[in-house]
């Protein structure tokens, strides 16, 4: 079996475990056969995310089995980057790495073997759980849009009855922020330190926020047709805002239970 060498690097976010950890970590994982959520970002901006598990490891490669979406069998190209999710002993962690053979064969014990993918061994797991503003993706359930309006400019507390209003979906948040999908021919052009009321309602009746926002970066996506914005959350109005901190962070958590137990 041919073997392709890439570095592999962690995910640049939260606590890293030092290397020995690391290397214990992923081992104990392969050797219980730990089930993985795999993200790759696609051209367009889209995460697509495949279910696969843990086989075997060697010095340069993590062999997993054939990644599923949906049940399909799904394929990452050669070189692609995959952000690797995992749940061990109550513990998350999360490694990004290339896939080195897309299809290759695993050999389980003297008797079987699988077929399956490689992807690089990465040097250090992020510990996902330790950061203070753990960013939550939700590429993996419906779309939950995000209705934006305009205020005056002079004074924050008021809105004129025919302010701008446009919606987007929501990509992914944190406790600190949204990044959110918006059609071109909803609003043409979005514009950094531009400030808005954002609102939202998230499923499973865990709640609806509204914040006041501003615009930290903008990029197109789909081939000009879409842009996606990243947003921070202001300060404004404690006494009606704290509610809302409150369900982002429940739904937030609710979102990484569901993850966890989906990868376990």
């Amino acid at each position: 079996m041919e073997v392709y060498s890439y570095c592999g690097g962690s995910v640049r976010m939260g606590v890293k475990t030092e290397t020995n950890t690391s290397s214990r970590t992923l081992e104990s994982a392969c050797a219980r056969n730990v089930s993985v959520e795999l993200h790759q970002s696609g051209a367009d901006d889209e995460v697509l995310v495949a279910f696969s598990r843990l086989l075997d490891l060697d010095v340069r490669n993590v062999y997993l089995d054939k990644p599923k979406s949906r049940g399909t069998p799904l394929a990452f190209g050669q070189g692609k980057v995959v952000d690797v999710h995992l749940s061990l002993a109550g513990d998350r962690y999360v490694f990004r790495a290339r896939v080195t053979q897309p299809v290759c064969t695993v050999k389980l014990n003297a008797s079987t073997r699988v077929r399956g993918m490689s992807l690089s061994r990465p040097t250090v797991l992020d510990d996902g759980q330790r950061r203070e503003d753990f960013r939550v993706s939700l590429a993996s359930i419906d779309p939950v849009d995000v209705h934006f309006h305009t205020f005056d400019t002079g004074n924050v507390n008021r809105c004129q009855v025919d302010a701008e209003r446009f919606r987007g979906q929501l990509i992914d948040l944190s406790r600190g922020g949204i990044s959110v999908r918006v059609a071109v021919e909803d609003r043409a052009t979005l514009r950094v330190d531009e400030q808005f009321f954002v609102h939202c309602r998230f499923p499973d009746d865990v709640g609806e926020i509204t914040m006041l926002a501003q615009v930290a970066h903008v990029r197109s996506i789909v081939h000009g047709e879409a842009v996606r914005a990243g947003l921070r959350f202001l300060p404004w109005c404690q006494s009606f805002t704290a509610p809302h901190h409150e369900t982002i962070a429940r739904f937030s958590i609710d979102q990484q239970r569901r993850s966890i137990r989906r990868v376990r």
